[in-house]
């Protein structure tokens, strides 16, 4: 859209410009004025991945002008990150400003808005049986359709180190909290997801 400021005596601007509810004195001929237009200022909606290890942001080719409306897009292009799992739109990269979700509008203010991908840790669903028969713990992923499959020893440690998703008692066993090295079981033959 474009907004008329000002006319001009010349077609091509090169004459006299009065500005709107300026005065002048009239001559004895017809005085014709030009509307010169101006483009009113526009403003972009620009999307970055925040950390992603695969995939592009989206592109927002509009322009938008302030009260307009914009629409947040989805995550179109594929991006992903290692252990997330992408969860919206943040005006900050630590996520503490307005969050959009995919397909959320928002009116554009009087500058550029900037969106980054925010992203959700994704941790593995995991199983500890016990057997206190023979006084042995045996450790498991937990498959989509709830099929357990057995970890190796350098993936539990991995797990280990890195998780603290579950804080609790599920089903007879004491989960793992963060920093907890100890691995309480009360009954056997019982698992727990996180």
């Amino acid at each position: 859209m474009n907004s008329v400021p000002r006319w001009n005596t010349s077609s091509d601007g090169t004459g006299t410009t009065y500005t709107q509810a300026q005065t002048f004195l009239m001559s004895a001929a017809s005085v014709t004025l030009f509307a010169r237009w101006t483009a009113n200022t526009t403003y972009t909606v620009t999307y970055y991945g925040n950390g992603n290890t695969v995939g592009s942001v989206p592109i927002d080719t509009t322009n938008y002008e302030q009260g307009q409306t914009a629409t947040a897009l989805g995550n179109t292009n594929y991006l992903a990150k290692a252990g997330y799992a992408f969860a919206s739109w943040n005006t900050q990269t630590d996520g503490s400003g307005a969050t959009y979700a995919p397909a959320q509008t928002f009116t554009m203010g009087a500058a550029d808005v900037s969106l980054y991908a925010r992203w959700t840790a994704v941790y593995p669903r995991f199983a500890y049986v016990a057997n206190l028969l023979d006084n042995n713990i045996s450790q498991y992923t937990i498959g989509t359709d709830g099929a357990l499959s057995p970890m190796a020893a350098a993936t539990v440690a991995a797990l280990i180190g890195g998780l603290g998703a579950f804080c609790g008692t599920r089903n007879g066993l004491t989960g793992r909290s963060p920093g907890d090295d100890k691995l309480t079981v009360e009954t056997r033959y019982r698992s727990w997801p996180t």
